[in-house]
Parts: structure tokens; sequence; C-alpha cells
């Protein structure tokens, strides 16, 4: 049985050159899908080292986490440099190398850093529950990717239900058909799951999840308000199958009767607006400024994004020879380093 709790802020604590003080700042994790996300005191996956293989896949989109995910170099001791949200287009580089993988990242922040090898995902291309899971998945929906199976045709993967946009269950493994998953979106005429009928669970109250009718508790699902979103697929008078969340899901049956919902669908955020991980309450009050494309964002000299489009930045510190250290933000990642003073735009009201 799992519980859920919040996940401590992430912090990044080094600073873009040497200095003699670490500068610690809580750099927007929550706008990546990081440290706002709600999880169980549970730690499934990790960042171990995964082995070579002639099969290892060359391309990924990431996954959903907590905590910073993309690294300087892949020694145990190298900065944190960056957060990213899930489901970014991933070129592997560099395979596996002491749980962190060489990646290149495409578009308007062009990346190459080490990511930590649990944030390396498949994007579902047919639904289906995975295999020894309570996990159920449908199109579009990424999980995390493990290796091969001990079967021809099956991988094992890692799901994180989402219960909300914020809150996500423990990590669950398991196996899926290699065939229904790719590093890309799924077609559109891909089958979604079966609709049911729309809900929330009561608010305020935590609600026990069974794997069967008066079988066994397989999470207690947390009480939030307003409740969770719900699909009741089986009917009856006590028990009611149903998925809950948004996307994964997790399967099982309550013996609560759901409050009537309108269908959840998921927030569609603006292509121009401030990314989000700039406007937390650890960034507000930093001096806000547009980056031009073709700035070199850097680390201790090293070149570790190249703005492509116009991106937003906050402020951290100057430095007398004319460097400033930001933490510059796209919608799909956020990267701190260097840039020159002379690259920061005023930002049009």
């Amino acid at each position: 049985m799992a519980r859920f709790l919040i996940d401590p802020s992430a912090l990044l604590s080094f600073a873009p050159r040497h200095l003699a003080v670490a500068i610690p700042m809580a750099l927007g994790a929550a706008a990546c899908g990081e440290a706002s996300t709600t999880t169980a005191p549970i730690v499934t996956g990790g960042d171990e080292a995964l082995p070579p293989s002639a099969a290892w896949p060359t391309s990924f989109v990431s996954t959903a986490g907590s905590g910073a995910a993309l690294y300087l170099s892949d020694a145990q001791d190298a900065p944190a440099i960056g957060f990213i949200r899930p489901g970014v287009d991933l070129e592997v580089a560099e395979g596996p190398r002491n749980g962190r993988a060489l990646v290149r990242i495409r578009g308007d922040l062009k990346v190459r850093a080490w990511i930590v090898t649990s944030r390396l995902g498949m994007v579902v291309q047919t639904r289906g529950k995975i295999g020894g899971t309570e996990v159920y998945v449908g199109p579009g929906d990424i999980v995390r990717y493990l290796g091969s199976g001990d079967e021809p045709g099956l991988v094992r993967v890692e799901a994180m239900a989402r219960l909300t946009e914020d809150v996500l269950a423990p990590a669950m493994e398991g196996i899926y058909p290699s065939d229904r998953l790719a590093p890309t979106a799924p077609p559109a005429d891909a089958e979604a799951p079966t609709p049911g009928t729309p809900g929330r669970l009561p608010a305020g109250r935590e609600v026990a999840l069974y794997n069967r009718p008066g079988g066994d508790v397989i999470a207690t699902l947390p009480a939030l308000d307003p409740g969770i979103p719900v699909e009741v697929v089986r009917d009856g008078e006590q028990w009611r199958g149903v998925r809950v969340g948004v996307g994964p899901y997790l399967v099982g049956y309550i013996d609560v009767a759901p409050v009537p919902s309108e269908r959840y669908v998921a927030p569609a955020a603006a292509a121009d607006a401030v990314p989000a991980a700039l406007m937390t309450a650890a960034e507000a009050s930093r001096p806000l400024w547009r980056i031009p494309a073709g700035t070199r964002v850097k680390w201790d000299g090293q070149t570790i994004a190249i703005v492509d489009a116009p991106c937003y930045a906050r402020e951290l510190e100057r430095f007398d020879d004319g460097a400033v250290d930001v933490f510059v933000a796209s919608q799909q990642l956020s990267i701190r380093g260097l840039v020159p003073a002379e690259s920061l735009e005023a930002v049009p009201q």
C-alpha cells in the first residue's frame, strides 16, 4: 500500500564559474515537472547506471521526475545545470555511464548535457495495462525506459501514474510491448482508453483503491480539494471499477461514490508567455530579461546551451568582467549559466 507526500524543492548548489562560496538557488523546478509534484516516499528506479547494449535506443523523450535532470558531466560531483519538462525530444550522443547519458536537445534552447537515466522515456502509442502493475496507459503517456524484457517483443518500463497535473503516484515497474512505444507522438487516430463516466473523488477525503472488490488495498489516494479525477468504467451498487488520474492512470476499485464532474481536459500553455519556471516565488523578485537568438550560455568557459529563439531569463548575479549569472528558460527546459551583459534585452511591457 502506498501513500503520498510533497517532495522537497530541488536546489542547484553550484555557480557557473569557480567561486569561493556556492550559490544555492531554487531554480523553478516546479515549472519543469519537478519539485512541486507530490510523490510517494518510495524510491524505485533511481539513477543507477544502465548496461550498455547494442539495442539501446538513440532517441528518447524526457519523463517526469523530481530534482535537477541535467548535469555538466557524468561525474558524480558534477554541477547540476538545469531542469526539463516531460515530453522533450532527446538525442543520445553517448550511452549511459554512471547513471547519466549525454544528450542533445533541440528547440528554443539547444542544449548538450548529461541527463540522469531515470529521465529517459518513451511515448505510448497504443493503450494498455503495464504488465505486473496497476498502471494503465493511453496514447501520448510517457513511461521510463529500462531496457529489454526477458521475452522477445517486451521491454521493461517504469511509470508514475499522474493523479493530477502536480500529483504523482509511486513509480511502478513492469513490462510493455516494444511495438507500442516510440520516441515520437502517437498517430492522430491512435485509440484512446475506453471512456467511462467522469467524476472526482470526494474532496478532502482519503480513498482506498483496491485490486478487486473486497480485495487488497493497492494505494491510499490522498485527500485533495478538488478531488482526484476518475473515470468509472464498471459501476456497481457498492464497488466501482475506476481509472484514476489524468494519465498514466491507476486502475482498481473504490467503495465510495465519485462526485459528478466534467471530463478532465489538459490545460494549454501560451507559447510566448514567460515560462512558469521563471515565475516561482524564488524567482519572481529577480530582474527579468529577454535573451536574443544566438546567445551562448556558458559554464566555466564551456558552452552548455545556445539560444535558438528568443528566451526569457532571470538575473542572479553580475560580475566585473561583464558576465551575468542567469537562469534562462524556454517552455521546455531551464538552464543556469553565464551570458554577456550586452545580451540582456529589456522585456516589453
